[in-house]
């Protein structure tokens, strides 16, 4: 407020129908004849009044922008090693004079998770565009003023866009909290002087772009990631202990015990008894697998013991450690696998097509190939638990790659029948031969000789392999680590 100072040479004449108000420190009159002021009412006189404050001179508005409609932070990169979208954006529409601040929150059922201040330091990890100018840090830029002019606001009139990652205030990614089903809003609040104002994004929502057997949750100060995956495993039952019946025409009931088939010359060979009833349980069976996938999956130094091996990810270029944990579920889990004791009979393979697929504990006497040998259970439990994960494994390569780098073990086997391909140094005739014979769809691989130090690969066949088979030194590969991380991208609805 200033001085008010009317100057007349003859008549002043002001005239209102309405209200007429004036706010001043001073009110200073002059006129050559007269100033008359009339009231029907009489002329009031009372306490100085304060001016009000001027209405709001702008406005806010924040839409979701849906040019990409799948979400993946970190950059993680798909099959190819192209990058996935790892934001989601919003354009914020300042018009009028613009604001001094403004704040973001993101919001699931009244419950805040994510907000953003424009006065805060956290502007610097966001990305942030706008009509104005920009200055280094990354907020809109001042134009020298001149002395007489009102100094503008911060936030001048103009889009802007916000970028968020998925992450919660305190830094942590949570794609099972993410696909609940609950809606997502946005708001932005603006404020100038001493007015504010809000608005709101329509709605929004996540769910899972492809399969929906794996969670991921990341923290980003401890870079940390959790992985939950969901196995379906159901008791294949036991095989080797129960009587058989013979069948046919002469005595169909006969019934033999299948421990009676076993050489007993390799009894005593072995000096080992027969296994006759079930030493492994279903639940035992279960246990050893989602422990195998704990170990073979989870690329954390926690996990191994050699500081050598397995010791992270990277995304990036920072360095994340990675921990499975596998949970047994029917309800959005990986296809049914059958676990099945096997004993005193033929070697019975475990394969997982994605169809009947089956684990099989083979301990006791068995007869493989070359003959009839002995499984030490306690040998078994290590080999089971390694079969499961990589078994496991070929669905997880299949998702996130094809079906050739799933079933040729990464190329390092033919598709049909499996078998190891041949190593570079192996003969032209050799390579010719099966070529030929066997069903190729990654030609420019080849076989490999087993890796003599460093990690081994769970996902690949090698030639050489060592029996017992050095476990510690196996471990799923960083590539197949990240894809099975990339399972988890949302699809934005």
């Amino acid at each position: 407020m200033g001085n008010i100072i009317k100057v007349s040479g003859g008549k002043m004449r002001e005239t209102s129908l309405k209200d007429y108000t004036a706010y001043a420190e001073r009110i200073k009159t002059n006129a050559a004849q007269y100033v008359k002021e009339s009231s029907s009412d009489g002329i009031l006189f009372g306490e100085p009044q304060t001016p009000p404050v001027k209405e709001t001179d702008f406005d806010i508005k924040i839409t979701l922008l849906k040019d990409k409609d799948t979400l993946l932070p970190l950059g993680l990169t798909n099959f190819k090693g192209q990058e996935e979208n790892k934001s989601l954006k919003f354009k914020i529409t300042i018009t009028g004079e613009g604001v001094n601040q403004w704040q973001l929150e993101i919001k699931s059922k009244d419950q805040i998770i994510y907000k953003l201040y424009s006065a805060t330091n956290e502007l610097q990890d966001v990305e942030i565009q706008g009509i104005a100018s920009k200055n280094k840090n990354n907020t809109p830029a001042q134009s020298p003023l001149p002395p007489t002019e009102k100094p503008k606001r911060f936030w001048p009139a103009g889009e802007y866009l916000v970028a968020w990652d998925g992450f919660n205030s305190d830094g942590i990614y949570d794609s099972f909290a993410m696909t609940k089903g609950e809606k997502f809003i946005a708001i932005i609040k603006g404020q100038a002087d001493f007015r504010s104002k809000e608005a709101k994004t329509d709605p929004f929502s996540f769910k899972y772009d492809g399969v929906e057997w794996v969670d991921l949750k990341i923290n980003k100060t401890t870079k940390i990631i959790e992985v939950t995956l969901r196995v379906n495993l159901q008791d294949g039952r036991a095989k080797g202990i129960d009587p058989v019946k013979m069948g046919g025409t002469v005595d169909p009931d006969f019934e033999y015990n299948p421990w009676d088939r076993i050489p007993p010359k390799k009894i005593e060979e072995w000096k080992k008894t027969p296994i006759k009833s079930r030493i492994r349980s279903f639940d035992q069976l279960k246990q050893m697998t989602l422990a195998g996938l704990k170990q073979y999956w989870s690329r954390s130094q926690s996990n191994k013991t050699d500081a050598k091996l397995a010791k992270d990810v990277m995304i990036s270029k920072e360095s994340y450690q990675v921990n499975l944990t596998a949970v047994h579920t029917e309800n959005n889990a990986l296809n049914p696998i059958d676990l099945v004791f096997n004993t005193n009979g033929d070697w019975d393979r475990s394969g997982n097509p994605g169809i009947l697929a089956k684990l099989s504990y083979n301990a006791g006497y068995i007869k493989y190939s070359n003959g009839w040998g002995y499984q030490e259970p306690t040998a078994e439990d290590a080999e089971f638990s390694f079969t499961a994960a990589h078994e496991i494994g070929h669905p997880i390569l299949k998702a996130f790659g094809n079906y050739a780098y799933s079933w040729q073990h990464k190329g390092s086997s033919y598709l049909l029948n499996q078998d190891p391909k041949p190593t570079p140094d192996a003969g032209t005739l050799e390579k010719v031969w099966k070529d030929n014979t066997h069903i190729d769809h990654m030609p420019s691989t080849s076989g490999e000789y087993y890796p003599v130090s460093g990690e081994v690969d769970l996902m690949k066949y090698y030639h050489n392999e060592p029996n017992p088979k050095t476990f510690s030194r196996s471990i799923a590969a960083e590539r197949d680590v990240l894809g099975l991380l990339w399972l988890t991208k949302l699809k934005i609805e």
